[in-house]
């Protein structure tokens, strides 16, 4: 009896002894999609049928066998019933064993290894905090469009003529006038195009994250998905990290500089906090930051939408704060 160690180059993988002989050996069979969802399926930790045969193939000269991943090791023992364990560095010694054993590790333009990456790649562009990402940055590019041709009309208009209403068109100036008019034109595009891209935003969050749409909003919970990298991210965050979310370039100012920290970031435009004096809006972003946490660890965690409960506690604070309670 001794210990085996799994290794594997894509379709290959091996069963080595303590002496780095093969033990036993085995190839995924079927087409290259069949055998990319196998490499996939196994880095998810769920083991292949020609995985399971090679261990028990392997069992009678192996006592103990050692993989590189937590979740196979898992897996494996509870489906084999042998004892299954990882080291606690597994990289360098698998990586010693795949040059053994393959001569070129394992091979980044071996077939499989370009099928799995674009399967991947269509999967994480599919994955709502991919789209809620996209979504956001298209709508912050409409937000700055419609602000800069409208800024740009209103400017352009101040500057040439008295009267918007009937302006006296100077001749030279004609076709520069016929050219901003056309930004009408481009405004109502742009203003479809966000109406457009918030609708798409809202029907994802209040699929993926309804919590968090329900008690931060539609904007504000989308940017701070955008801002922590995915729902998940945000989920881990602390509630004082989350109030200043949005805010890096004032933190870090302030760290350096020596004036205040911000008290707010991405929440600041919530309702609640806009609608406050200045001096009680640090209260309510505390109470607010401290709900968002709470929602985007339900939705991630227990997948329960508890919103009604977080938002009556808001808005009771809201009201005292304002002195109605």
């Amino acid at each position: 009896m001794s210990t085996g160690y799994l290794i594997g180059n894509w379709s290959r993988f091996y069963i080595v002894d303590e002496n780095n002989r093969s033990v036993a050996k085995t190839e995924f069979s079927g087409s290259e999609q069949e055998c990319t969802e196998k490499v996939r399926n196994l880095r998810r930790g769920v083991p292949p049928p020609e995985i399971i045969t090679l261990i028990e193939e392997a069992g009678p000269l192996v006592e103990t066998l050692v993989v590189e991943d937590d979740a196979l090791a898992r897996t494996l023992q509870q489906t084999t019933g042998c004892t299954v364990t990882v080291p606690a560095s597994p990289n360098d010694m698998f990586r010693r064993l795949r040059l053994m054993f393959f001569k070129k590790g394992i091979h980044s333009r071996h077939p499989l290894a370009v099928s799995t990456a674009r399967e991947d790649k269509k999967e994480a562009d599919t994955h709502p905090d991919m789209r809620i990402l996209r979504l956001v940055d298209m709508l912050t590019m409409y937000d700055e469009s419609y602000q800069f041709y409208n800024n740009f009309k209103e400017t352009w208009y101040e500057n040439r003529f008295s009267d918007k209403e009937s302006p006296v068109i100077q001749p030279d100036l004609q076709q520069e006038e016929s050219i901003v008019r056309n930004t009408d034109g481009l405004l109502e595009v742009v203003s479809v195009l966000r109406k457009r891209t918030r609708k798409a935003l809202a029907l994802v969050l209040r699929e993926y994250s309804p919590t968090l749409y329900n008690v931060a909003g539609l904007e504000i919970a989308a940017r701070l998905i955008a801002e922590a990298g995915s729902l998940e991210r945000l989920a881990t965050m602390s509630a004082g990290t989350i109030q200043i979310l949005g805010a890096r370039k004032a933190f870090f100012r302030a760290k350096h500089s020596g004036s205040p920290f911000p008290k707010f970031g991405i929440i600041f435009s919530h309702p609640y906090i806009q609608a406050l004096p200045s001096h009680h809006r640090g209260k309510m972003a505390r109470l607010l930051s401290c709900q968002i946490a709470i929602a985007a660890r339900a939705d991630v965690y227990t997948h329960r939408d508890i919103s009604r409960q977080l938002r009556l506690k808001l808005k009771k604070r809201f009201y005292q704060l304002r002195g109605i309670l």
